[in-house]
C-alpha cells in the first residue's frame, strides 16, 4: 500500500510539474509557432518540387490541392493559437503596469477570440501597442485561405506522343491533352469518293453556302473538360474572302445608245424587239454585257411597249475550275493580290436619273451611272489561331489570312515550271496518279518544301491527294474545292417601264420588277457582296472545322503563383 501511495504521489508531482511548465513558460506557444513554420515550409517545398511537373497521382484519391490545403490549415491554426495566447498574456501585462479602464479587459479578450475584436482593438489602440500587431495578424489571417486556393494552377503542357496510324489526318502538328478538349482545326477540305459520303459532302457543302447567304456564321469554340486550357498557336486551313471597291475605275460602255421607233404606230402588226449592247468594263477584266430591251406586248387590247433596264448585277469574273477544264494549262492570274484564286465575283449597281413620279419621257435621254461596283475573291487561306478556355469561357483569336499560292507537282519537266531543287519524294508524286494538269495549293509563297503525298481514299479510283510536310500543309486537286456560289446569288435585277397609246410617258411597272426570281440575289444586293462573301467563307470554314474536330491529348502540369506564395510569407514577417 505504501509503494502504491508513493507512486501516485510521484505521478501527481510530475503532472504538476508539466502543468506548471506549460503555464509558466512559452512552451506551447513556441511549439505552435515552430509547427506553423514547419507546415508552411513543407507546403512551400511540395509546391517547389512539383512546380512545372506533371500532376502527381497520390493514393486514396488525394490531390495536390488537398495536401496544400491540409498543410495551410494546420499552419494557420497553429499561428492563430500562438497569437491568441500571446494576446491573453499581454492582457495581464497591460493591467500590471498601470491602472487601465475595465473596457480594455474586454478589448483584449475579444481580440484573442476573432477578427472583429481585433478590429476594435486596432481602433482603440491606434496601432501604438505590440498587442495591435497580434490583432493585425488575426485580421490578415482571413485572407490566408483565399490565397491558399490560388497557389496552384494546372495549365496544360504539350508533350510528345508516339505517332499513330491516323497522325497524318491533320495538316498540322498534333496537340494532345489528358482531359479531352476539342480544338476546331480543319484537316479535310476535299470531297470524298465513296458515293454515299460524296453525296453527303455535296449536301453539306451546299447547305454551308446557303447558310452563309442567309445568316452570319457563328464561331466554333473549343471545349475543355477542366474549364481551363491553353494551346500554343497553330495554323488551320479554310476559306477566306477579300473584296475591293472598284466604282471609280469601272465604266458603263454603250449604255447610252438607246433608240426607239417612235414612228411605229401602236396598232402595228409588226412584232418589235430591240436589245442594246451595254457593258460594264473593269480594268484588266472581260467586259460584262448587259441588256436594255425594248419589246412590244400583245397580251392586252391596247398594244403596250416594254422597256427593261438592269438595276443590279452579280456575275462571275473568274472560276479556276471552269478555266482548268476548258484549257488545261498552267493558269497565271492575280486578283486583288491573290494568286490563282478559286473564285472571283463582281457586283455592280446602276443609278438612273428618273423623276420621283417614276415617269420617263424619252428613254434615250435618261442619265445613268454606276453607283457601287465591288469585286470579291474567294480562295483557300491559312490563319494562325490562338485558342484558350478560361473558367469555361472560350477565347479564339485569329490572325489575318495568308492566301498562299498554287503549284503543280507533276509539271516539273515542263519548260514553264522546272523542278525545284528543294523538292523531294518525286517518285511518290509520279505514282500518286495526279494528272498532268492537276493543281495544288500550299499555305505559303516561295519554293515548295519537302512533301510526301498521302491519300484519303482506299478505292482504285483516282483519289484526291493530301500533301503533308512538317511545317505546313498543301492540297491537290484544288479545282474540286471551288464552291458553286454564282448559281445562288448570281443574276441581274431589272426594272420595267411601259407605255400605251393613251400615255406620253413611260411609267414604272412595279408589279413586274424582279430579281430574276432569285431572292438570294436581292439579299446580296441589299447587304453588299463583301458581306455575303465573307459570311459564305466563314460558313465553309466552319464546315471544314466541324468535319475535323481534333481531340487534344496532353498532361496537366502544376504551376505555382509567386505572388500568392509571397503573400503567405508576409504573415510570418509580420509576426
Amino acid at each position: 500500500m505504501r509503494e502504491e501511495t508513493e507512486f501516485k504521489e510521484n505521478e501527481a508531482h510530475r503532472s504538476s510539474q508539466g502543468t506548471k511548465l506549460g503555464a509558466d513558460t512559452w512552451l506551447w506557444e513556441a511549439s505552435a509557432i515552430i509547427f506553423s513554420i514547419l507546415c508552411f515550409t513543407a507546403m512551400f517545398c511540395v509546391v517547389r518540387v512539383y512546380d512545372q511537373q506533371a500532376s502527381p497521382s497520390l493514393p486514396y484519391g488525394i490531390t495536390l490541392n488537398s495536401v496544400i490545403s491540409i498543410l495551410g490549415t494546420a499552419s494557420k491554426s497553429s499561428l492563430i493559437f500562438a497569437v491568441a495566447e500571446s494576446l491573453g498574456q499581454l492582457k495581464w501585462m497591460w493591467f500590471w503596469k498601470s491602472r487601465k479602464p475595465l473596457r480594455d479587459f474586454q478589448s483584449f479578450d475579444s481580440a484573442s477570440r476573432g477578427p472583429w475584436g481585433s478590429v476594435v482593438m486596432l481602433w482603440q489602440h491606434k496601432g501604438a501597442t505590440i498587442a495591435s500587431l497580434g490583432a493585425l495578424i488575426t485580421i490578415l489571417a482571413l485572407a490566408f485561405d483565399p490565397f491558399l486556393q490560388q497557389v496552384l494552377t494546372f495549365p496544360l503542357r504539350q508533350i510528345p506522343m508516339p505517332s499513330s496510324s491516323n497522325s497524318h489526318d491533320s495538316s498540322f502538328s498534333q496537340v494532345y491533352n489528358i482531359s479531352p478538349p476539342y480544338i476546331p482545326r480543319a484537316d479535310r477540305l476535299l470531297p470524298y469518293e465513296i458515293p454515299e459520303e460524296l453525296e453527303a459532302y455535296t449536301t453539306n457543302f451546299r447547305d454551308a453556302i446557303l447558310s452563309g447567304i442567309w445568316s452570319s456564321p457563328s464561331q466554333i469554340n473549343p471545349t475543355c473538360a477542366s474549364a481551363n486550357c491553353t494551346w500554343e498557336p497553330f495554323r488551320s486551313v479554310g476559306y477566306c474572302a477579300k473584296c475591293a471597291d472598284l466604282t471609280r475605275s469601272a465604266r458603263l460602255v454603250g449604255c447610252d445608245k438607246v433608240s426607239f421607233p417612235y414612228s411605229m404606230p401602236f396598232n402595228s402588226t409588226i412584232t418589235y424587239a430591240q436589245s442594246t449592247n451595254c457593258t460594264i468594263s473593269l480594268p484588266e477584266r472581260k467586259p460584262l454585257p448587259l441588256n436594255m430591251t425594248f419589246a412590244d406586248s400583245n397580251n392586252t387590247r391596247d398594244r403596250i411597249y416594254d422597256l427593261t433596264i438592269p438595276r443590279a448585277v452579280v456575275w462571275q469574273i473568274h472560276n479556276i475550275a471552269e478555266l482548268y477544264q476548258q484549257n488545261k494549262f498552267v493558269p497565271n492570274s492575280t486578283f486583288l493580290g491573290v494568286d490563282n484564286p478559286l473564285l472571283v465575283l463582281g457586283q455592280a449597281e446602276i443609278e438612273y436619273d428618273i423623276s420621283e413620279k417614276d415617269l420617263i419621257g424619252r428613254p434615250e435621254q435618261v442619265g445613268r451611272q454606276l453607283s457601287r461596283v465591288t469585286e470579291c475573291v474567294l480562295s483557300l487561306c491559312s490563319r494562325t489561331y490562338n485558342v484558350s478556355v478560361k473558367n469555361g469561357n472560350p477565347k479564339v483569336e485569329v490572325s489575318s489570312p495568308d492566301f498562299g499560292e498554287s503549284w503543280f507537282p507533276n509539271r516539273w519537266t515542263s519548260a514553264n515550271y522546272p523542278p525545284s531543287p528543294n523538292m523531294t519524294h518525286l517518285p511518290e508524286f509520279q505514282a500518286s496518279r495526279l494528272l498532268a494538269w492537276d493543281m495544288c495549293w500550299k499555305q505559303w509563297k516561295g519554293d515548295p518544301m519537302p512533301y510526301q503525298p498521302l491519300r484519303f481514299s482506299l478505292s482504285n479510283l483516282p483519289a484526291p491527294a493530301q500533301i503533308i510536310e512538317p511545317q505546313g500543309s498543301a492540297f491537290c486537286q484544288v479545282t474540286s474545292l471551288v464552291p458553286d456560289i454564282i448559281q445562288f446569288i448570281g443574276g441581274t435585277s431589272y426594272e420595267r417601264f411601259g407605255i400605251s397609246p393613251h400615255q406620253i410617258y413611260w411609267s414604272r411597272d412595279s408589279e413586274r420588277n424582279d430579281f430574276d426570281g432569285n431572292d438570294a440575289l436581292g439579299r446580296g444586293v441589299r447587304l453588299g457582296l463583301e458581306k455575303i462573301m465573307n459570311d459564305i467563307a466563314g460558313s465553309l470554314t466552319n464546315l471544314a472545322l466541324r468535319e475535323s474536330l481534333n481531340k487534344s491529348i496532353g498532361t496537366p502540369h502544376v504551376s505555382r503563383s509567386m505572388c500568392k506564395s509571397i503573400g503567405h510569407g508576409c504573415l510570418y514577417q509580420r509576426l
